[in-house]
């Protein structure tokens, strides 16, 4: 007889089992694709390099290389390369990208920075005067971890928005920083139109997509 019971408890636990079990697949199943799986809180964002338009874009573009530091990355022929800073501690580029005349955008430049430092200094790369950085993430772009960094400066008349993609190989530190410079509509009688920051910044993905080192 008490065997005949606990047969029959034990019977009743494996129904309820099965049907806990069975009602959480149910669950899982109802939830949208993005919800299964939830992402860390590292972001990845993936250039979309897949659009023909851009790899013929890029197949002519020109070149910055850095031997010492061992990365390259390219940049569109219109550009207007301003000169390199050679320092015991560190090497500067910069570069003017191209974009529309007549609107409150009065440059837009590519700025990169190389040096060697440890990964608690491998920040802030444009902090050589006052910045307000107002967003931090880590990003990943072709498998190359990048910590990105978007703030702004302001002066007289104009302010710079920079957004900063700052990565590490060893004890090199290299940054890509882009900077838009944006005059203050109320310095004139007459403004001139704003500009799309959104389409402006379309190029900075196709020139991180072509960041790489070289060993």
């Amino acid at each position: 007889m008490r065997l005949n019971k606990i047969s029959k408890s034990l019977c009743f636990g494996l129904i309820i089992g099965a049907m806990v079990i069975g009602f959480v697949i149910f669950i899982q199943s109802k939830l949208p694709a993005n919800q299964k799986n939830q992402p860390s809180t590292q972001i990845t964002i993936k250039p979309d390099t897949s659009s023909v338009e851009s790899q013929n874009h890029a197949s002519d573009w020109k070149t910055y290389r850095n031997e010492k530091y061992g990365f390259e990355v390219k940049y569109p022929k219109e550009s207007e390369f301003l000169g390199e800073t050679k320092k015991e501690e560190y090497v500067s580029a910069s570069i003017r990208l191209p974009f529309p005349q007549g609107t409150l955008l009065r440059n837009k430049k590519l700025i990169i920075i190389a040096k060697k430092a440890t990964p608690e200094k491998c920040s802030n790369p444009l902090g050589v005067y006052p910045l307000n950085i107002t967003k931090e993430e880590t990003v990943y772009i072709n498998n190359i971890e990048f910590k990105q960094e978007k703030g702004f400066d302001c002066g007289t008349g104009q302010c710079d928005h920079f957004i900063s993609y700052i990565t590490m190989r060893r004890d090199r530190c290299i940054s890509l920083n882009f900077v838009f410079t944006v005059a203050n509509p109320g310095v004139f009688d007459v403004p001139p139109p704003n500009f799309d920051p959104t389409e402006e910044s379309k190029i900075f993905d196709e020139i991180l997509s072509t960041f790489k080192f070289l060993k």
